[in-house]
């Protein structure tokens, strides 16, 4: 797929523009977060938009009722979430599609930890969705949307202590994959 332009946004105004600018020109966009699924969604071709979110997806942050955690001492504390084991399935489309993964039967999907979604909307407004405030749309969005409704920039996800757990490691990289999990 040969798209005409590749964008990597650095963060949601990056991602707003791009969107306002494929609204008025009348151009798709396909959103590619880690670049592994097998429908070709994130693939696109001719005059259209090839978003790349790979730069958005760098940093971890924890956060906790007493304000941030660094990314280091969340990786001390070791903390998880259930997810699947390919390496470049990232969060974005894994959470959209629900998140199946081997510790799904000990602690659900990744869908299921997801508390509030970041999505920049084709009107290039920014929502930030939970289930308490807009409880359809939340699920429509992790019940396998892929994109349709928006472009996610990040989740709020509750998470695990490993140690609570017998049996649970960290593993090399901790619990982040190739490109990170931002707005834990």
């Amino acid at each position: 797929m040969y798209p005409d332009l590749i964008v990597q946004p650095k963060g949601d105004e990056d991602v707003i523009k791009a969107v306002i600018w494929a609204r008025e020109n009348k151009v798709a966009i396909a959103v590619k977060s880690g670049g592994h699924q097998y429908s070709g969604a994130l693939s696109t071709s001719g005059k259209n938009i090839q978003m790349d979110l790979s730069n958005m997806y760098k940093d971890l942050m924890v956060l906790n009722p007493h304000g941030p955690i660094d990314k280091d001492r969340a990786l001390h504390n070791q903390l998880f979430v259930p997810h699947g084991d390919c390496a470049y399935v990232c969060v974005g489309g894994h959470g959209q599609t629900g998140g199946y993964g081997q510790l799904g039967r000990g602690f659900g999907l990744f869908g299921d930890h997801i508390r509030t979604i970041r999505m920049v909307c084709y009107d290039g407004v920014i929502r930030d969705i939970s289930k308490e405030n807009d409880f359809e749309f939340f699920y429509a969005i992790l019940g396998g949307s892929l994109g349709n409704f928006g472009i996610i920039s990040y989740y709020t996800v509750e998470v695990y202590q490993a140690k609570s757990y017998l049996g649970t490691i960290a593993g090399p990289n901790g619990f982040k994959g190739p490109h990170g999990i931002k707005g834990f």
